[in-house]
């Protein structure tokens, strides 16, 4: 059942990166402001170095921006440090990268179960919620098999799998299909649709058109870099 809500869950308000090299600075990310709501499910796009990754970067605490603010939850995450920081995106924040950092050892089920248990869920929950995202996204029949025996495509799924799990309200996917054939690229957007359906705030960064087709909305970070270099936007 979609359970799309209109709260807000990501607000980013002129979000902006930029770096001393040794030609001077760089802008990494243009200022970039963005209101996403539970169960949207949102692509930046664009060519390399025009600022996907390194505004998920920002929203997941891997660098700090230079000027702006990230909202998460009605929280202003500008205002934590430290620890409170780290605890709370723990808490708020999924992340689903191009290489999927599964246990090769373990089986779909066990990746999927275990940061679920290593966060204090009981065992009997974790087990529970496990089986059904793994069945939500089409994996029943891998459940007992090992990741390192599985396609690329199913190892993806099983990272998404893993996050949803966690019942976190944000998922962040970095070029989630990068390695991926065509039937496993579809297979993966069809996956983030479901999450979004689950109500969660889904923010991909991506260049395969397979995703951004399945996205509600599609932000071109070329194109405003475009604008905001002649004075548009």
């Amino acid at each position: 059942m979609n359970q799309k809500s209109s709260r807000l869950a990501l607000r980013l308000t002129e979000v902006t990166k930029s770096y001393q090299t040794s030609r001077g600075m760089k802008v990494g990310l243009h200022p970039l402001t963005l209101d996403l709501t539970s169960g949207s499910l949102t692509a930046l796009v664009g060519r390399s170095g025009c600022g996907k990754t390194t505004a998920l970067n920002i929203v997941s605490g891997l660098i700090e921006s230079t000027a702006g603010t990230v909202t998460i939850l009605d929280q202003d995450i500008s205002k934590m440090s430290g620890d409170a920081l780290r605890k709370f995106r723990l808490k708020t924040l999924g992340r689903v990268f191009q290489h999927f950092d599964l246990f090769d050892e373990l089986t779909v089920f066990e990746n999927v179960m275990l940061p679920s248990e290593f966060s204090g869920v009981p065992e009997k929950e974790a087990r529970e919620t496990a089986e059904v995202q793994i069945h939500a996204l089409g994996l029943g029949d891998i459940i007992h098999e090992r990741s390192a025996n599985i396609s690329g495509g199913e190892k993806q799924r099983t990272a998404i799998a893993r996050a949803m799990a966690m019942k976190l309200p944000i998922l962040l996917a970095d070029e989630p299909t990068g390695n991926l054939d065509k039937a496993n690229a579809e297979a993966v957007g069809a996956a983030l649709v479901t999450a979004s359906k689950a109500g969660v705030c889904v923010l991909v960064a991506t260049h395969d058109p397979i995703v951004k087709d399945v996205c509600d909305v599609v932000i071109d970070l070329d194109a405003r870099n475009e604008l905001l270099q002649h004075g548009g936007v």
